[in-house]
């Protein structure tokens, strides 16, 4: 009985860490998966001005992290974690049933929501990582942009990747818009490949720690998964 009950508690315990784990990926893939489809939702919805809240709105969402810490200190840590789950694919499926630009913006907040109180420890670095990666994604779209829009100044460029103008931005052609569009999606993957090489270098470094904490993890995996 004691060995039964000891594998029990190893697969409910797998069991957690594997769900931790997915919400991770989840959480992590739409942190980023937006430099793919900035593309279709300017087609689908345009609003050129307002694109960069498709972003901006998954980590405004984020602000909540300091709540949930505090949430996950007083109620049961399961039924939390359960409920941001929950609220993070709410998010998702609004953005997926959205009719226009604005509720897909609303989509990513709730998103974010959500979010943060499944894997908060991303959320800690995320600050390092947009600092980064935008000073990367800037110096990428400035280059890419003067050669598609040749006419357009260096402060024009600028406004326009920042997208700090919503004037600038009105004011381009359909021929321009159809030139710039492809060229965001150019530099918003080299992005997404930023943060896959950081993800892979963040890895390796925890590989050691593993070992290390391994009783912290299987009382964290205890009790999320409603081990007594």
């Amino acid at each position: 009985m004691p060995g039964r009950m000891a594998h029990m508690q190893q697969v409910k315990w797998a069991t957690a860490y594997a769900a931790m784990l997915s919400t991770t990926l989840l959480f992590a893939l739409d942190n980023t998966i937006v430099a793919n489809i900035k593309p279709a939702v300017i087609n689908d919805f345009g609003h050129l001005e307002l694109l960069s809240w498709i972003g901006t709105g998954f980590a405004l969402g984020t602000m909540f992290i300091l709540l949930w810490g505090k949430i996950y200190g007083v109620f049961n840590i399961k039924w939390v974690y359960i409920f941001n789950i929950v609220l993070f694919e709410a998010g998702i499926a609004l953005c997926g049933v959205t009719p226009n630009m604005t509720a897909l913006i609303i989509g990513r907040v709730v998103a974010g929501i959500g979010g943060s109180g499944m894997y908060s420890a991303q959320d800690l670095g995320m600050i390092l990582f947009l600092a980064i990666s935008g000073s990367l994604f800037h110096n990428v779209a400035v280059d890419k942009f003067g050669k598609a829009l040749p006419d357009f100044s260096e402060k024009e460029i600028g406004n326009l990747i920042a997208e700090s103008s919503s004037k600038a931005s009105q004011a381009l052609s359909g021929t321009e818009k159809t030139l710039m569009t492809p060229e965001i999606a150019s530099a918003m993957t080299t992005i997404w490949a930023f943060f896959l090489a950081a993800a892979a270098l963040s890895v390796l470094c925890s590989l050691p720690l593993l070992s290390r904490f391994a009783d912290t993890w299987v009382v964290i995996g205890s009790k999320l998964g409603g081990i007594p």
